[in-house]
């Protein structure tokens, strides 16, 4: 006797699922171990900003945001880490830092009209110079204080994440915000966080 209908049914949509899963499933494998990594380093650090555990983010940070209304947070991606070299992050802040001082040096000499934009690169670079020097601190900080050699190849790795505020200084409501969290870890070394922006205001270093 042939299957009645309803078992029929019940077989087809089981062999669909499975067959579903197959498909999503291809391109969803299991995190790397750096990817797993840098993904719990900032699940600490926001925890860390939650309970504003000041010594714990000097542990785990080498940049401070004000942590008071910070009430949560969660990873929304982590993106595939990059390679560079301490010597690279070096010369890409004394880059930024001579760029920055010559674009404070023409606010006396440009037309007013041409003021706003300059500004806003001007805040750029300065954001990138401290971004990078962040990130020089994190690879020590990333060995427990042991500086790593110039040509030590060093990774670092871009997470997006969704960070709750709330409290007085927010409003009646809490507040979500998207930000850009970068984080480095030095050969043998723990994940550090060395930049935290709104999305917006990611300065979008390279090549980090």
């Amino acid at each position: 006797m042939g299957p009645t209908g309803s078992s029929h049914r019940a077989g087809t949509g089981f062999l669909l699922a499975g067959s579903l899963a197959l498909v999503f499933g291809a391109g969803c494998g299991p995190e790397s171990q750096d990817i797993r990594g840098a993904r719990l380093a900032t699940e600490r650090y926001m925890d860390a900003l939650a309970r504003n555990e000041i010594a714990s983010l000097r542990a785990k940070s080498t940049c401070m945001i004000p942590s008071e209304s910070v009430v949560g947070g969660v990873v929304l991606r982590v993106e595939k880490p990059r390679i560079t070299s301490l010597a690279t992050l070096d010369s890409l802040a004394k880059s930024a830092a001579v760029t920055h001082r010559m674009l404070d040096s023409l606010w006396t000499i440009v037309p007013e009209a041409t003021t706003d934009s300059l500004f806003l690169r001007s805040r750029l670079f300065a954001r990138r110079h401290v971004l990078y020097r962040n990130a020089l601190r994190a690879a020590s900080l990333s060995l427990d204080g042991e500086t790593p050699p110039d040509d030590a190849v060093i990774r670092t790795c871009r997470v997006r994440a969704r960070i709750r505020y709330d409290g007085p200084f927010v409003g009646p409501k809490p507040i979500d915000r998207q930000h850009v969290i970068r984080l480095l870890a030095a050969p043998g070394g723990r994940w550090i966080v060395f930049s935290v922006h709104l999305r917006e205001d990611d300065p979008r270093p390279e090549p980090i």
